[in-house]
């Protein structure tokens, strides 16, 4: 089956940490993105090149990743973005993105 469109409203979650521990708080996560599905969007894009995901360590990013994916899990697609400092980074993040069914990666376009 032909991935769908990326079209609509594409919400863009932040990705929360906890205040105490100062870890990624994934269950907050699922909870944003579910009420993101919930309230209508067209496709779900964590993890872009301007937020945070650049000073999440591999661990978070990919916890990150897995959670927001998981609970998609299909209704809408998703767009991931999997920027790194390092080609084989971004390699990296770009592999787990598509191991775990992100519909398609968001890399910045440099000139």
């Amino acid at each position: 089956m032909a991935n769908p469109p990326l079209k609509g409203i594409i919400s863009y979650p932040v990705t929360p940490f906890d205040a105490v521990t100062g870890q990624v708080d994934l269950s907050a996560l699922r909870n944003l993105t579910s009420d993101l599905v919930a309230a209508g969007s067209h496709a779900v894009a964590p993890l872009g090149s301007t937020g945070e995901s650049a000073y999440l360590t591999e661990t978070e990013w990919d916890a990150a990743c897995e959670i927001t994916l998981h609970t998609v899990a299909g209704p809408v697609p998703t767009l991931v973005g999997a920027s790194h400092w390092s080609t084989e980074g971004t390699v990296r993040r770009a592999r787990v993105a598509a191991r775990h069914g992100a519909t398609a990666i968001m890399l910045p376009r440099h000139p």
